[in-house]
């Protein structure tokens, strides 16, 4: 009994591979799958990826915390800057139309070391975005 059930679930397996690569019949015409078809050239825009509900995504650049509080045109920091507050001890944050997001760790750990590499170019985060009291912290799982 065992070898016909295993013997016709090989045979069921077999016939739906064979009939999965066979050419697509339509009204009498055989259509031969064209491999060029999937490759769209000169197309280098990446379709927007859907966010999950509650996510936002967000462009902007390095800041150091204090200076970007105190002084609204504070400057974006190079990858050295940055590395170099970050050894000091200072709080990096990051910039996006004007809005600064003080950027953690969904387990609460801060993200300046993470900004610190990243720093000297514009970069985009994902996360949610919470605001209490006037503070705005962005909540990443990555970056």
């Amino acid at each position: 009994m065992k070898k016909l059930i295993l013997f016709a679930t090989a045979f069921l397996l077999t016939i739906s591979l064979i009939y999965a690569q066979a050419p697509i019949e339509k009204k009498g015409k055989i259509i031969q799958p064209d491999p060029s078809a999937t490759v769209v050239k000169g197309d280098t825009k990446t379709p927007p990826v859907k966010l999950p509900k509650g996510f936002t995504s967000v462009k902007g650049y390095v800041v150091n915390l204090l200076s970007a509080v105190t002084n609204k045109n504070a400057p974006n920091l190079s990858k050295d800057e940055a590395k170099a507050m970050f050894d000091r001890g200072e709080l990096l944050a990051f910039r996006a139309k004007n809005k600064v997001y003080i950027v953690v760790y969904a387990d609460g750990i801060n993200t300046s070391k993470k900004l610190a590499e990243k720093a000297g170019s514009e970069f985009t985060l994902v996360g949610r975005v919470r605001t209490s009291g006037g503070i705005t912290v962005l909540i990443v799982d990555e970056i």
